[in-house]
């Protein structure tokens, strides 16, 4: 883990942000790319996605508030340090994407589908990033590729716990998310039947990879929908969230295959 990367004089370069970066230009490029290829406009597909990652920080941000608010309110400092609830900040982008693409009139799941091919890019990129800060981090386990944090700097400022062997839990969603990625980018993208098939495979898998990653997340702040003896035994908020995003793709997927029938006998 670096969550220092470089210091030059007053500037200091952190992990954490310098990978968000590559994962947000890398996004916005093959974003561009793609709205290209499926007859959308470069330039409005870009500015929309720009606007939305700036919510989407605020809102990620305004989450860690709820979720610590003893501790955030009185420490701007650290607020800005830290990284963010990714699922605050994807709700409230999302919410805002959706108010843009009606006022600019774009066609809703053509282009949804888009932004939900290269989301999980940058959030692969991100998870590089809380592995190098050490946020987000996993519970203590026994298994051998086990990782142990010894950055002071990480201890003080985002709880990390030294000399403990943890689940490398950042790096298991940034594999999956990277997986995700492959899937829908390479295999999905020119075979889909229908407009809205990503943007729900993506709810789909990305909410089956948050709901088994909680189980290994040893970070407080978790919040509880059923508080059990063991994380196997509990359902956290992240996890009910989780079981929302895969019912809301698998309900996106039987309502677009029914349109497009529909459609499709009319036209016929």
């Amino acid at each position: 883990m670096y969550p220092i990367l470089l210091r030059i004089g007053p500037i200091t370069i952190y992990g954490y942000g310098s990978w968000i970066a590559i994962g947000i230009i890398a996004a916005f490029w093959l974003g561009a790319r793609e709205a290209g290829r499926v007859g959308l406009s470069k330039k409005i597909v870009v500015d929309i996605a720009f606007w939305t990652v700036i919510v989407a920080f605020l809102a990620s941000k305004i989450g860690l508030i709820f979720e610590d608010p003893s501790f955030y309110p009185g420490n701007l400092k650290e607020l800005l340090r830290s990284g963010g609830v990714f699922y605050a900040g994807l709700i409230g982008g999302f919410v805002f994407m959706v108010i843009l693409l009606f006022a600019k009139k774009m066609p809703f799941w053509k282009t949804m589908d888009v932004y939900a091919l290269v989301v999980p890019l940058a959030h692969g990129f991100g998870r590089e990033g809380c592995f190098s800060a050490g946020c987000c981090y996993g519970r203590p386990t026994d298994v051998p590729w086990g990782v142990v944090f010894h950055s002071q700097f990480a201890h003080e400022h985002v709880g990390t716990p030294l000399g403990v062997k943890i689940h490398p839990v950042q790096l298991y969603e940034s594999l999956l998310n990277f997986s995700l990625f492959f899937i829908l980018y390479f295999i999905v993208r020119k075979r889909k039947k229908f407009d809205g098939l990503i943007s729900a495979l993506y709810l789909i898998g990305y909410g089956l990879i948050r709901f088994h990653d909680e189980y290994y997340r040893g970070d407080p702040g978790r919040g509880w929908v059923i508080h059990g003896s063991s994380p196997w035994t509990s359902l956290s908020t992240p996890q009910f969230i989780s079981l929302i995003l895969i019912i809301s793709g698998i309900a996106i997927i039987l309502f677009r295959r029914r349109y497009e029938r529909i459609k499709g006998r009319a036209e016929g």
